[in-house]
Formats: structure tokens, C-alpha cells, sequence
């Protein structure tokens, strides 16, 4: 799946808006948990324990087990998008760290995450070593040309 893809799908539902919880419960139903759901909790709360999370699927009637296989499917997406990328195809290359420093900062802008922010950083760098030195005099001619 590539980067984009990923993004795209991390902010599509799972699967439907209702499942029965067991077998004994068939009648009543409970919402599912969506990936939009858990993204949005793991923003606000970023390392909850097991009984943190257990208690927000209590707050919205999520049946624990499968809000946990849909935190699961998003662990296993961002383990692959940072496995992806430009970088793994040089895998040996030397990134200038004044650059890459420079880089995760300018990414920071699109996450939080610096693991996240440096891994874009270092696929922009292999595309071209003076990556943010060039787009910083691109952004500063643009500015220019008002």
C-alpha cells in the first residue's frame, strides 16, 4: 500500500456501523468502533492503558474486542508506511543532518510524530539531498512574487 493510499484509508470506516456484540446478545447491538473513532481518541490520548481504553469503549457502547482489532489494523498500517518509501531503495545513504533536522521540522507540520516527520523528511531527501534548502528558496521566491 503506498503512503498515499494509506492516509486515504486510515480515515475510512472499517467496516459497518453496527455488529452484535455475542452470540447471547444478538439483539442488542452496538456500534463499531471506526478507525476515524480510535484516530481521533489516540490523537486526544495519545499512550492509554488497557483500562483507559477500555473504559472510552464503555463510554460509547464499542465492544472492546473489536475496537481493539481495529487499533491493531492501524498499528499494522503505520508499521508498513514506515517501512515504505523512498529511503528503503538506498538504504546505506548518509542524509546531511543539518537537512534532516530541518526536514522533520518542516513535516511536523502535517503530524505530531517525529519518528512519522523524520521518515517523509529522509523519502524527500533521497528524492534530492538539498531537499529543504530548495524549498525553502522556492517558498521565499513565491513569497517574492506577490
Amino acid at each position: 500500500m503506498e503512503a498515499y493510499e494509506l492516509g486515504y484509508n486510515l480515515g475510512k470506516r472499517a467496516a459497518d456501523t453496527t455488529m452484535p456484540v455475542t452470540e447471547n446478545e444478538a439483539e442488542e447491538e452496538k456500534p463499531w468502533a471506526s478507525r476515524e473513532d480510535l484516530i481521533n481518541y489516540l490523537n486526544e490520548n495519545p499512550y492509554p492503558n488497557d483500562e483507559e481504553f477500555h473504559r472510552y469503549c464503555e463510554e460509547n457502547n464499542f465492544d472492546p474486542h473489536q475496537a481493539e482489532s481495529v487499533a491493531y489494523d492501524l498499528a499494522t498500517d503505520m508499521a508498513r508506511f514506515l517501512r515504505q518509501g523512498k529511503k528503503n531503495e538506498r538504504q546505506q545513504q548518509a542524509f546531511d543532518q543539518e537537512e534532516l533536522d530541518k526536514g522533520e521540522e518542516i513535516e511536523r507540520e502535517h503530524t505530531d510524530d517525529s519518528a512519522i516527520a523524520r521518515r517523509i523528511a529522509q523519502d524527500h531527501l533521497t528524492e534530492h539531498p538539498r531537499y529543504y534548502t530548495a524549498l525553502e528558496a522556492m517558498e521565499k521566491m513565491l513569497e517574492d512574487m506577490k
